[in-house]
């Protein structure tokens, strides 16, 4: 087992946000953003707040993650955590984060068994470096 500090993260939004991304070789990516009432944050709680929180776009804070991750997390976070991915020494590794209040990415897991999310086909053919 382990144990681990606890931080409170909620976002300005006030609710937490949960992000993944992976690398493939020397490819990296958004994979999904999870956003909910409380700091351990799953699709269904992502379900609950699209419900409850209508003054959000949740489809524009996912669209924005996927298409520009370095403008939501910050170039430098963005850079530190695919610094981290690499020096797992690993071909193929995911990692789970969110932001701290002062802009730091706080990990809460790095995984090589990470479950996959892309966006539509192109998502795929960039991923296995088959686009035009």
């Amino acid at each position: 087992g382990f144990a681990s500090a606890y931080h409170d993260c909620p976002q300005p939004d006030g609710l937490y946000h949960g992000y993944r991304m992976y690398m493939i070789g020397d490819y990296f990516t958004p994979s999904r953003l999870h956003c909910g009432a409380g700091w351990n944050v799953h699709s269904a709680d992502h379900d609950a707040a699209r419900a409850t929180r209508t003054d959000i776009d949740f489809d524009e804070l996912e669209r924005r993650y996927w298409e520009e991750p370095e403008t939501v997390v910050g170039a430098d976070v963005w850079a530190a955590l695919k610094d981290v991915l690499r020096a797992t020494g690993l071909d193929f590794c995911g990692l789970d984060f969110t932001l701290a209040p002062d802009g730091r990415a706080l990990i809460f897991e790095v995984n090589p068994a990470m479950h996959i999310r892309t966006r539509g086909r192109e998502a795929f053919e960039r991923l296995l470096g088959v686009e035009d």
